[in-house]
C-alpha cells in the first residue's frame, strides 16, 4: 500500500472516530441554530470572541491553538509525504480540508476531555505543572520570531496547552489503569510465512482496488499454479519466490483477524517449512510458505498491541457516553476561514514531541549528556540561550491557573499507527 493510500486510511477512521463523537449530533438544546455542513453538525451561534474558533460547554479554543495543532499536524505529514500533496483528494475533499478535520478532532478531543477530567476532580500536581511550563518554554523557544508572528501564538497560551495535553494523558492512564486482561499466546499468535504473490486487482490513488479483467485473472491463477508446481527438489521456494513474488516484502508475519477467515484458517492451518496451495485474496494470489508457527517475538508485540486496543476501546465507550451530553458551539465565521500556511518561514513540527510524555525519555537523555559535557560547555550553553531568547526578546510569564480542566488525544502518526 503507498503512503498516501495509507494515509488516507488513517485520515479516515480518524475523523470518523472522534468527529463523530463531537459533532454529529449530541449538541443538546440550544437556541442557536444547527446547520448541517458535510457530515458535522455544528451549532452556529453568536457572542464568540475575535479569535474563538469553537466552545465546548464554557471550553473554549482560540484559533491560534488551533494553528498550532494545524500546522504542527501539516508539517508532520510534509516530512512523510512532501509539500505537493494538498490538493490531492480523499473521497471527494482535499487532503488538505481533510487535515484541517484531523486537526480540529483532536484539539476538540483534548478539550472535550478538560471536562471529563474535572467532572473526576483530576488536576496536575505542582511537579507536573512545573513540566508543563518547562514543555511550553521549550516550544516558544523553537519558535523564531516569525512563526511567532505568524500563528498568533504566546508563552501563556502554550502553557495551558501543555497542561491540557499532560492532563489529557493523565486522565486516559487512569481510566484504563484497571484494565489487563489475559491474552494467551494463541489470540497473539503470529505466523512468520515467505511469500510468492501475484497481483489480480490493483489500487487507485485514492486506494480503492482496481481489479483486473477476468481472463487476466485466469491468466494470473494458470500462472500461481504453474509455480506451487515447480515448488520441489529441484526448484525452491525460495528461488521462485525471488523470481516472481510481486509484494515488497518475501517474508511478513500474520495475525487473527489480519486476513479474510478463509485465509487466515490456512495460514494458521500450515505446519513449519510447510507450503499452501493457492490462496486467493481480494488484490491478488498468494502461495506461502511456512517459516515459523510462532514467531515469538512478535507475538509479545501483539500481545502488547491487543491489550491496547482494549484499553482504547474501554476508554473510547465512556469517552463516547460523556461527550454525546455536551454542548458544542462552533464559530463558523472563523472557521470558514481557516485555512494552511504555506509559507517557507514556517517549519515548526515539534510541538507533539515536546508535550507528549515521550518529551521526559527526550529531557532525561539531554540532561544525562548535558552532565556529561558540562566541562567546559557553559559558555557554549549560555550562549545558546542568549541566542532564543534574542529571537523575539526575552519573555517571562507566571504560570497560569487552570484548576481540573483538560484531556487526552492520542497521537496521529504518519506511519499508520493510532
Amino acid at each position: 500500500m503507498t503512503n498516501f493510500n495509507l494515509m488516507k486510511k488513517v485520515i479516515t477512521v480518524t475523523i470518523i472516530c472522534i468527529l463523530s463523537a463531537l459533532f454529529i449530533g449530541g449538541c443538546g438544546k440550544d437556541e442557536s441554530e444547527e446547520k448541517a455542513k458535510g457530515d458535522r453538525i455544528l451549532v452556529l451561534t453568536h457572542g464568540f470572541g475575535a479569535d474563538e474558533l469553537f466552545r465546548i460547554e464554557d471550553v473554549s479554543c482560540k484559533l491560534s491553538e488551533y494553528m498550532v495543532y494545524l500546522t504542527n499536524i501539516q508539517k508532520e505529514y510534509e516530512a512523510n509525504m512532501g509539500t505537493g500533496i494538498w490538493k490531492k483528494e480523499v473521497d471527494g475533499r482535499t487532503l488538505e480540508d481533510s487535515v484541517k478535520d484531523v486537526a480540529l478532532s483532536r484539539i476538540s478531543q483534548v478539550k472535550t476531555m478538560n471536562i471529563l477530567a474535572a467532572s473526576y476532580g483530576l488536576g496536575l500536581d505542582e511537579e507536573e505543572r512545573e513540566q508543563a511550563l518547562t514543555r511550553a518554554n521549550r516550544y516558544f523557544d523553537s519558535l523564531t520570531e516569525e512563526e511567532v508572528k505568524i500563528l498568533g501564538i504566546d508563552i501563556t497560551t502554550l502553557t495551558t496547552m501543555c497542561q491540557e495535553y499532560m492532563l489529557a494523558d493523565k486522565l486516559y492512564e487512569s481510566i484504563i489503569a484497571d484494565i489487563n486482561p489475559e491474552i494467551s499466546d494463541d489470540e497473539a499468535r503470529k505466523v512468520l510465512v515467505e511469500q510468492i504473490f501475484l497481483r489480480t486487482a490493483e489500487e487507485d490513488e485514492k486506494g480503492n482496488l482496481i481489479h483486473y479483467a477476468q481472463d487476466k485473472k485466469d491468466e494470473a491463477l494458470r500462472k500461481a499454479e504453474e509455480i506451487r508446481g515447480r515448488i520441489g527438489e529441484e526448484e525452491s521456494f525460495e528461488s521462485l519466490s525471488a523470481q516472481y513474488n510481486q509484494a515488497e516484502e518475501m517474508t511478513v508475519s500474520i495475525g487473527r483477524g489480519e486476513r479474510d477467515s478463509g485465509f487466515e484458517e490456512a495460514v494458521f492451518g500450515l505446519d513449519k517449512n510447510e507450503i499452501s496451495e493457492v490462496l486467493e485474496a481480494s488484490e491478488g494470489l498468494y502461495i506461502l510458505k511456512c517459516v515459523s508457527t510462532n514467531n515469538q517475538a512478535e507475538t509479545e508485540i501483539n500481545k502488547i498491541r491487543i491489550l491496547e486496543e482494549r484499553r482504547k476501546l474501554a476508554f473510547e465507550k465512556e469517552y463516547d457516553t460523556f461527550a454525546e451530553g455536551l454542548v458544542k458551539k462552533m464559530n463558523n465565521k472563523v472557521w470558514e476561514n481557516v485555512a494552511m500556511i504555506h509559507d517557507d518561514a514556517l517549519t515548526t513540527h515539534s510541538f507533539f514531541k515536546i508535550v507528549s510524555k515521550e518529551a521526559d525519555a527526550g529531557e532525561d537523555a539531554e540532561n544525562a549528556e548535558g552532565t556529561a559535557d558540562a566541562a567546559g560547555a557553559e559558555n557554549t550553553t549560555d550562549s545558546a540561550d542568549s541566542e532564543a531568547q534574542e529571537k523575539r526578546g526575552k519573555h517571562t510569564v507566571e504560570e497560569p491557573v487552570v484548576d481540573g480542566q483538560d484531556s487526552w488525544k492520542p497521537d496521529i502518526s504518519m506511519n499508520g499507527e493510532n
